[in-house]
Formats: C-alpha cells, sequence, structure tokens
C-alpha cells in the first residue's frame, strides 16, 4: 500500500531545503560585503575616508538586516569619521540583536562615552548661535581677559567690528570696512563651515582730505575668531596697517578670551 502522506512529506523537505538554501546564499552574500567593507576600512587608514567602508557594511546591513556584525563593523567607521550620533545609533542596533554578546557591556560602556562626547562637538548651527549670542556686547553673560596685547590696548575696547549677527543657520554678517568721515558702514557675510572664522576688516577715522594730507589713515585688521566651546570664545586680531588716528600700529597684535559666566 502507497503512503498517502509522502507526496506532503516531500513537499514539506523541499520548502525547507529552499528555505534554509536561501538564507544561506543571503548570509553569504552579508558576507561578502562585510569582508569588503574590511578591505576598505583597511584602505581608508592612509586617507581618513571611510565613505567607503560605511558604503559597504551599510550594504550589507541592507541584504542581512538580523546580522549584528555588520552593526558594529559600521559603528567602528562611523566613529573614525567623527559621525558619532550615526555611530551610537549602530552600537545601539548592534547591541538590540545581540544583547548577550561577549562585548556588549563594553560596547554600552563606549555608547555612554561617545553620548558624552557627541554633547561637546558643536555643530554649525550651534557656533553660529554662539557668534551671535554677541559676547562683545554682553558683558553681563561673558568675563574678558587679554590674554596678549601691544601698545596696552585690548581688543574688546578697540574694535567695533567684533560683532555677528545672524543671516541664515550657517551665515553671519559681520562688518567689512568703516568709515567715520563721513560716516558709512559697510558687511560681508560670512558662511560658517567649521569653528574658526578669519577675515579682514578695514577701519578709517580721517575724512579724504586727512587721507590726502597723510597719506592714508586706513586702518586693515585680520580678525581670527574660535568657538572652542560653548563657554569659550577666543579673538585674535592682527594690524596688518595701522592708520593714523585709528590707536593702532602696523604689527600690533591682540588676543582675547571671552568666557560664559
Amino acid at each position: 500500500m502507497k503512503n498517502k502522506q509522502l507526496p506532503f512529506i516531500l513537499s514539506i523537505l523541499f520548502c525547507s531545503v529552499s528555505l534554509f538554501s536561501g538564507q544561506q546564499n543571503t548570509s553569504d552574500e552579508a558576507y561578502r560585503y562585510i569582508v569588503r567593507g574590511k578591505m576598505a576600512e583597511e584602505m581608508a587608514k592612509q586617507t581618513g575616508e571611510y565613505d567607503s567602508a560605511i558604503q559597504e557594511y551599510t550594504t550589507a546591513i541592507r541584504i542581512a538586516p538580523d546580522w549584528s556584525d555588520p552593526y558594529y563593523r559600521l559603528g567602528v567607521v562611523q566613529e573614525k569619521s567623527g559621525k558619532l550620533r550615526d555611530a551610537i545609533a549602530s552600537y545601539n542596533q548592534y547591541l538590540q540583536l545581540s544583547p548577550n554578546a561577549p562585548d556588549a557591556a563594553k560596547i554600552r560602556d563606549h555608547i555612554y562615552e561617545l553620548e558624552y562626547k557627541a554633547e561637546q562637538i558643536l555643530s554649525i548651527p550651534d557656533i553660529v548661535d554662539i557668534l551671535t549670542s554677541s559676547p562683545i556686547l554682553s558683558p553681563d553673560e561673558w568675563d574678558y581677559s587679554a590674554t596678549k596685547m601691544t601698545n596696552g590696548r585690548e581688543c574688546r575696547r578697540i574694535w567695533s567690528e567684533l560683532y555677528f549677527s545672524r543671516e541664515s543657520s550657517d551665515t553671519v554678517k559681520v562688518l567689512r570696512s568703516l568709515q567715520y568721515y563721513p560716516s558709512r558702514t559697510y558687511y560681508q557675510f560670512l558662511k560658517v563651515t567649521g569653528n574658526t572664522l578669519k577675515y579682514i576688516t578695514t577701519i578709517n577715522v580721517c575724512d579724504e582730505t586727512a587721507n590726502i594730507q597723510d597719506g592714508g589713515c586706513d586702518s586693515i585688521i585680520e580678525n581670527e575668531i574660535e568657538v572652542v566651546s560653548k563657554k569659550l570664545v577666543k579673538v585674535n586680531q592682527n594690524v596688518l596697517r595701522g592708520g593714523s588716528g585709528a590707536g593702532a600700529g602696523t604689527g600690533d597684535k591682540y588676543s582675547c578670551t571671552f568666557r560664559k559666566k
């Protein structure tokens, strides 16, 4: 007598083999991208460019989203790239998929470290916020000190060009030139791409007649504003040309520090 259940059993076995084969192929393909990512990561050590490694690990995750290993590798290269918040998310996903991994406690501690570190890093909007909070204009909020100066001058009390206004989330307006007689003010727009801004301003305190007689009254000042943190701003100024009446001579340097109270 033939076994009537045999076709059903064979069907189940066939489906099981097919499913296993599909999982194996997916794992092999994801593993391929893990290996490629490691090679890209190794090559990036020379240049610090980890975009290719990030792409390879991201592809492995797309193929095998429930596999924890590529999340860990992705977190490593994101951290090396300075993308700390992305790295935190990747490490957290690794722990979610492998909560009992041997290195789980170590990774969790490292996440806490990265969270603190990420909080200290200023974004471009953060820097614009700090610049336009006007430490120069808000002595009640910022403590001032002159760390270096020549001719007994302090940069805060001389150069009114250290004022910023917001134009957008990544652009500020600063003084380009100031003419005293007749009074005219001109501005320039600076795109903020990092925590340091460098620009030049021209201060003129003479009228046209005096300029002719004195051979020029323009003072040309090179400004460097560094936003170190949310509570520390450093200002360095170099007088490229000192005009008569401006109270500064060619080569004078000023260095000031502002600390938020």
